[in-house]
């Protein structure tokens, strides 16, 4: 995104809920990372510990896969960018009951075709269920891994949700959640954000482990990166099938080999092993090959700076670039 909302702005406070019996939670913005592609990436602190949290006033990373400022999702579905206007056709789609029918059909009917000349706000209300089907995705990769959380990927502390609201009610802002959820029409589900929170690493992608390191240390951490993706996904129940060096994070740990922990982020493209034979499953892992993958990634690292270079441009990573945030300082 060009620029970020202001619902999402340093210091905004947003309500989160585990689950339906469990009481909601605060926590506020510390920072927002300024490029969004898929899903909104935030530096916040829990302000209330209500939810049995271990992280109150801990800065954490908070992943929301709201559908309103994901460009990526939306041109690839071809939904128009967000506008309130929008918001106000879901809400009434919603309160017609309307919405329901149509998500009930695609729910229903996985071989349904998608509906490129729908209007806008039939386009989002499939949205709404496409967003949580990635993040149900990601939440399976998370769970089938869960043994490498908190060593070789990020640990998550929980799975949350946000409401948002009419915006006649509200504007942007994300609101508490509602006693009465019909407020939102037949479809309240449109109206959650699905998220993660988790456990926030500083530090530097793989793609600029020749920028930030002494030289001695870049085969080093390569070598690293790669024997990390291939201990990863050596599972025989999960694939990924877009392994990128960007979302490798590079972090300073004093307990680890030369200062540096390896931890592979962002599990949003991986596949479950469903009813694949064995047979059908190894062609699979051969195909996608995650760890050859990241070797060959990483075959050309990007050249080392030199006194009077230019800046060289790469991709952000969610984990390491949050504007008008000094990151690599915090305890």
């Amino acid at each position: 995104m060009d620029s970020l909302p202001t619902c999402y702005g340093k210091g905004k406070i947003l309500t989160l809920q585990v689950s339906a019996d469990q009481e909601p939670f605060n926590v506020v913005i510390e920072a927002a990372h300024g490029i969004w592609s898929h899903s909104v990436n935030l530096l916040v602190k829990v302000l209330e510990n209500d939810a049995n949290i271990e992280v109150t006033d801990k800065l954490v990373f908070l992943k929301l896969y709201d559908r309103r400022f994901s460009p990526a999702f939306r041109e690839r579905w071809d939904v128009k960018p967000w506008t309130p206007a929008l918001e106000e056709d879901l809400l009434a789609f919603s309160q017609i009951g309307a919405a329901r029918e149509v998500l009930d059909i695609w729910r229903d009917s996985p071989h349904t075709e998608y509906d490129f000349s729908a209007p806008s706000y039939h386009k989002e209300t499939l949205l709404s269920v496409i967003m949580s089907e990635e993040w149900e995705k990601e939440n399976d990769a998370y769970r089938v891994l869960k043994a490498h959380q908190g060593k070789f990927i990020p640990r998550m502390i929980c799975s949350v949700m946000m409401q948002i609201g009419p915006v006649s009610m509200v504007g942007t802002e994300p609101i508490p959640l509602l006693d009465d959820p019909l407020v939102l029409g037949q479809s309240p589900e449109m109206f959650e954000i699905d998220g993660f929170l988790m456990e926030y690493y500083p530090g530097f992608p793989a793609t600029k482990i020749a920028c930030q390191t002494d030289p001695s240390d870049w085969k080093h951490l390569k070598n690293r990166v790669i024997a990390t993706v291939g201990h990863v996904m050596e599972s025989d129940t999960i694939l990924h099938e877009d392994i990128r060096p960007k979302n490798v994070v590079i972090t300073y740990d004093k307990e680890c080999l030369r200062n540096h922990r390896v931890i592979m982020t962002d599990f949003r493209c991986t596949m479950m092993r469903d009813t694949e034979t064995d047979e059908e499953w190894a062609e699979m892992k051969k195909r996608y090959d995650e760890k050859g993958m990241m070797e060959a990634k990483l075959e050309n690292p990007p050249r080392r700076r030199q006194e009077g270079d230019g800046y060289r441009s790469y991709t952000a990573s969610a984990w390491w670039n949050f504007d008008d945030y000094d990151i690599m300082t915090q305890d």
